[in-house]
């Protein structure tokens, strides 16, 4: 399963806020904000459950993740074994 705690260089404390935007082409918004100078905060990266994401801060200090959809890795999703 997913990671309950947001991805991020710091621990997430319970304060503020995280936005999730799904986006078709997370690459491509990764590279367009990137070049209009957003502080990227986790890079580009492929989840094995089956996301390609980043996350950004606006200037509130609101964390953005931008994530797009994408395969997840062969038997990330499967029932374990004995179920």
């Amino acid at each position: 399963m997913p990671p309950s705690a947001p991805p991020g260089p710091e621990p997430f404390g319970g304060l503020g806020m995280i936005l999730t935007v799904q986006v078709e082409d997370a690459a491509a918004a990764c590279a367009r904000m990137t070049a209009a100078g957003a502080p990227i905060r986790y890079p580009l990266t492929d989840e094995p459950w089956g996301q390609r994401r980043f996350m950004t801060v606006d200037p509130s200090g609101i964390r953005i993740d931008v994530v797009g959809q994408s395969e997840p890795a062969p038997g990330f999703w499967d029932p374990p074994a004995g179920r």
